[in-house]
């Protein structure tokens, strides 16, 4: 049940039957338990009413007869928390969401706070401020998060100012502050930044620039782009990445500005590519040799092609026709045909529609893909074919140019939507055709997504895939329901 948390959320009566086994009398089976009610509640993102407070008031029953068992006890305030704001309407579970109830341990009384949080109970909202004003600077950092985070639900404000201050006093006392600047990073943007704008002045050791720069990429506001622009000294690998990829959020000419020097310094190449396409964006055309010169790896095509959209530079054109026309790799002629059809060069469509239509030269997929970034309606016949191949690459590029092609205002089939569906819910599919035909149905925001996602769930072959998350992440989005009608 914990696996399929998802599918059992939706279950008839799962929570019910789950929770008969909060009366075991082994400890190992009411922690087990209390875990996989934990689990159902996260996953329930249908949130409904009935079953999240059906479960509460067997969670709090277990409570009152858990005795001292340190891993069921954790274990029910887990599921407490995750039961939300349900937890709040059944009356005897207040009394278990209290900040100033003793506990005996500091686990227990840190999965407590953050179920207080996660409940949402804003009537603990001063207690919770005052439990952290009073809680000493060097307590466990678990219990510290846990107050954090609770109050940062509650109020973001408040958070926010006794963060800082509390931050203050871990600096004055030669105690590390990485634990409140990460906590200020999971504050809305509005009141985080200038609290993090006035933390950086504080900053001392490389575990903290990493916690700084970690936050400002959650919080992504201009006013921490002066501070972020001194932590890309490339010696220090992880904070360098992670203060670029702020500054990429913020996405401004400024935060621009500040990263464009450093692009040479950058030895991921894949990195390198994604800061070349954000400063392309930006107007800097440093990028554009790294970007032409890589463009034929295959993990990095995208990433070149992406940038050299984004740098526009004039000589582009010139030297990838000049490649397509007298090269005689297949990787270099494929990533020109590519660069080509993303910048724009319509008239190189005949040759494409030529290529794509011919299933045994090796470029059908790049000309496919280039096809679909020229908007060619034409290509739509070969696309719907191209889907029936058993070439994975051939497939995918044609998913590609079909997510593009039929976003055009005229461009009509539901054949090639329905080819899509049905790759996306097919088990015999490998998983990059299934995830491609995914993200086309996801950009047409096309009617059959929800169909074919709730087939793709109970895919057991998807358990631990990588695909398995996209799949949950846009179920939850849009609501479907799983259970049979």
């Amino acid at each position: 049940m914990r696996r399929r948390a998802l599918l059992g959320a939706q279950i008839p009566d799962a929570t019910r039957i789950v929770s008969r086994f909060l009366g075991d009398p082994a400890p190992e089976v009411r922690e087990v338990t209390a875990t996989t009610l934990a689990a159902l509640l996260d996953a329930d993102y249908l949130h409904q009413g009935g079953l999240r407070e059906q479960a509460v008031k067997s969670i709090v029953a277990a409570l009152d007869t858990a005795g001292p068992d340190l891993s069921v006890r954790v274990a029910l305030f887990h599921a407490l928390g995750a039961a939300g704001e349900s937890a709040r309407r059944v009356e005897p579970a207040l009394e278990w969401l209290r900040a100033d109830r003793p506990a005996a341990t500091f686990a227990e009384l840190g999965a407590r706070l953050r179920a207080i949080g996660r409940s949402g109970r804003a009537d603990q909202r001063d207690a919770m401020g005052t439990f952290l004003d009073q809680l000493p600077l060097d307590a466990p950092a678990e219990i510290q998060a846990a107050a954090g985070q609770a109050l940062g639900v509650l109020a973001p404000q408040e958070a926010a100012r006794r963060l800082l201050k509390r931050l203050i006093s871990q600096s004055d006392a030669g105690l590390g502050m990485s634990s409140e600047l990460t906590l200020l990073g999971e504050l809305p943007r509005d009141v985080a930044a200038p609290a993090l704008v006035e933390a950086s002045a504080r900053i001392e050791n490389q575990g903290e620039r990493l916690a700084f720069a970690t936050a400002c990429v959650k919080v992504a506001d201009p006013r921490l782009g002066p501070a972020l622009g001194g932590l890309l000294d490339p010696r220090f690998g992880n904070v360098r990445w992670q203060a670029s990829e702020a500054l990429r959020r913020i996405d401004t000419n400024d935060a621009a500005s500040l990263l464009s020097p450093h692009l040479g310094e950058e030895a991921d190449l894949h990195r390198k590519l994604v800061m070349a396409e954000f400063l392309g964006r930006h107007g800097f055309r440093g990028g554009y040799p790294y970007a032409i010169e890589h463009m034929s790896a295959p993990e990095l095509q995208d990433a070149a092609v992406e940038a050299l959209a984004a740098i526009q530079e004039p000589k582009a054109v010139p030297e990838l026709r000049k490649i397509w026309e007298s090269s005689h790799d297949l990787a270099w002629n494929a990533a020109a045909i590519r660069a080509l059809g993303r910048l724009g060069q319509a008239d190189i469509a005949p040759r494409l529609l030529e290529l794509a239509g011919d299933r045994r030269n090796p470029l059908v997929a790049p000309a496919l893909i280039a096809l679909g970034d020229l908007q060619i309606g034409k290509a739509l016949p070969l696309v719907l074919d191209s889907l029936g191949s058993r070439n994975d690459e051939v497939v995918i590029a044609a998913a590609r140019a079909a997510g593009k092609l039929l976003a055009g205002p005229a461009a009509k089939s539901d054949e090639i939507r329905d080819r899509l569906a049905a790759l996306v819910a097919d088990p015999d599919a490998s998983q990059p055709v299934r995830g491609a035909a995914l993200e086309s149905l996801v950009a047409l925001n096309d009617s059959r997504l929800e169909s074919a996602l709730a087939v793709a769930a109970r895919d057991g072959a998807l358990e631990g895939s990588v695909l398995m998350p996209r799949l949950e992440e846009l179920l939850a989005a849009h609501k479907v329901k799983l259970t049979p009608k």
